[in-house]
């Protein structure tokens, strides 16, 4: 039987190794992410060679083409983020315009600031599951991140059907670091066990626990956030007019 004292050293080292704030979450408001309205206006940055490495969106989009802003209220210190979008691949398909981005790009969080221009640093589009895995961005051009309500990544959509528009889209809500720490200790401790008890190292329960931990720290930090609510919307081409929203903690 493992000695406590040994097992709780090796869970501390595990997580001190991995870089885990061990700080209690602090209570308040949650920031939510959600879609915004598909848009054909491109943004500015996107067309005058000022987004990142030269890059533009040619203009004026295809009559069956538009953007998705992915929105955030109640931000404060913004560092990072990420997220899923989930839509009706019956509806729309994500496009790919080979430009590096996988139609995948990065808002101004305040409008006409390029400063607040969001990085990219992930996002990988699965049209086959109705999917855009792992979007996540940060804003190295700000000391401070930003705060309050802003776009943070607008990706690029076509209609399968510009007569019949009326696509679904939705946000899937991140583990809480409470639970992600929770399942990252039984791991740790598990391998500590398994360690102890045959006298040789067993990293995978390490390597586990990193894993777990890294899914959750770059869901957001959302500023320091404790989880993101799932949305969904129903918008249309035409406007906003068959809107829909669910909210679940």
């Amino acid at each position: 039987m493992p000695k406590p004292a040994l097992l709780a050293s090796f869970a501390m080292a595990a997580f001190a190794l991995l870089g885990v704030s061990l700080t209690p979450i602090v209570a308040g408001a949650v920031p939510i992410i959600s879609p915004g309205a598909p848009t054909t206006a491109v943004p500015t940055y996107l067309t005058d060679g000022s987004y990142w490495f030269g890059i533009i969106i040619p203009t004026p989009l295809p009559p069956n083409e538009f953007l998705l802003p992915v929105e955030i209220s109640g931000a404060a210190n913004l560092q990072n983020w990420q997220f899923d979008l989930l839509f009706d691949n019956t509806v729309v398909n994500e496009v790919d315009p080979l430009d590096g981005t996988s139609g995948i790009y990065g808002a101004e969080f305040t409008s006409s600031d390029l400063s607040s221009l969001s990085f990219i640093l992930s996002g990988f589009p699965f049209n086959f599951l109705g999917e855009v895995d792992t979007v996540a961005g940060s804003y190295p051009s700000l000391l401070t991140g930003p705060s309050s309500n802003g776009p943070l990544a607008f990706i690029l959509f076509e209609c399968l059907d510009p007569a019949n528009c009326n696509p679904t889209f939705g946000i899937r809500g991140a583990p809480e670091p409470a639970t992600l720490l929770l399942l990252a200790s039984g791991l740790v401790l598990l391998g500590g066990g398994e360690w102890v008890r045959r006298g040789r190292r067993h990293w995978f329960a390490v390597f586990a626990a990193a894993f777990v931990l890294q899914g959750g720290s770059k869901l957001p930090r959302l500023a320091r956030t404790a989880k993101v609510r799932t949305s969904e919307f129903k918008h249309s081409m035409l406007g906003r007019d068959s809107q829909e929203y669910h909210s679940t903690r």
